[in-house]
């Protein structure tokens, strides 16, 4: 059996046909596919499509192919209707598994193992499983949650920028101008109408992030502060889901993470004494292949 594994983020989408002994076929990535953004109807045709060209790809028919997906905008009262749309979808294929993009992340970072993965993209989330029983903390989305994330980063970093433009925060062109080129905009007073004009302020805002952990870098001190704030909240996910389980593994993953030890060490100093930080082993694909793998004894 062939196994398509789809990890559908809140930025892009990545595809790989998996041959039955876990050899990548075929790649190919596109972008988002969140229903919140694009609809369910959408979503569900995008990762057909995206499966569709892996599969035919490889010469796999989708009789004998599976499909693995992790979805970002899964989760609690969206299951259902997401599900909906996808066994749609996926009628003709040999299996259909669906989870979240976090929990494939999980099971890829942790090599299946018990314990926490922090996601920080343009979102942010803290998955966990411990004794079979999963643990989910934040997640909650934008405008209201995402707490730490690539948005909330951004978003915090535009404040500290608009602030310092009308003489509340001391001044700090670093950030000022990192932040007006990451939004395309020549002046601080022009980001309200560049995310008035947006039709995806989240993404937008997203955008502003590498901007703060660049200016950080440089010596911002008003950045570094974001930056440590951003590093914090996202160890209180992990600590919160590992709470009363000393010992357990903490992984990350997600864009922000990229960034290096500038959000890595401080995200470190300040997880739980108890728990122990450990790089990811796999990536969210590898975790979509290994959910196949057992649920369908390949």
């Amino acid at each position: 059996m062939y196994v398509a594994t789809v990890d559908a983020g809140g930025t892009r989408t990545r595809f790989e046909l998996r041959g039955p002994d876990g050899t990548v076929r075929c790649s190919h990535a596109g972008t988002t596919c969140h229903p919140a953004q694009v609809g369910l109807d959408a979503m569900a045709r995008m990762l057909r499509e995206g499966v569709e060209r892996v599969a035919s790809a490889a010469g796999a028919p989708m009789a004998s192919t599976a499909v693995s997906l992790g979805v970002a905008g899964y989760g609690p009262g969206r299951e259902g209707a997401v599900e909906t749309a996808l066994e749609d979808a996926f009628g003709d294929a040999a299996a259909l598994l669906v989870a979240s993009d976090a929990e494939v992340a999980r099971v890829g970072a942790l090599g299946g193992a018990d314990g926490v993965l922090v996601v920080a993209g343009t979102g942010s989330i803290a998955v966990g499983s411990f004794d079979g029983l999963p643990v989910r903390v934040g997640g909650w989305g934008w405008p209201v949650g995402d707490e730490g994330s690539g948005a909330w980063l951004g978003r915090e970093a535009v404040g500290l920028v608009l602030r310092r433009h009308d003489g509340r925060d001391p001044a700090g062109p670093l950030l000022d101008a990192a932040v007006c080129e990451a939004l395309a905009v020549d002046r601080p007073e022009a980001i309200v109408g560049a995310l008035a004009a947006s039709r995806d302020q989240r993404r937008l805002l997203a955008r502003a992030a590498p901007a703060a952990v660049s200016s950080a870098r440089g010596g911002d001190g008003g950045a570094q502060a974001l930056v440590d704030r951003a590093a914090a909240e996202l160890a209180r996910l992990a600590n919160r889901a590992a709470e009363g389980h000393p010992g357990a593994p903490v992984s990350w993953t997600g864009g922000l993470f990229s960034a290096g030890d500038a959000v890595l060490g401080p995200f470190k100093a300040a997880l739980d004494d108890t728990l122990v930080p450990q790089a990811p082993q796999g990536t969210p694909l590898d975790g979509a292949w290994m959910r196949a793998v057992r649920a369908l004894n390949l």
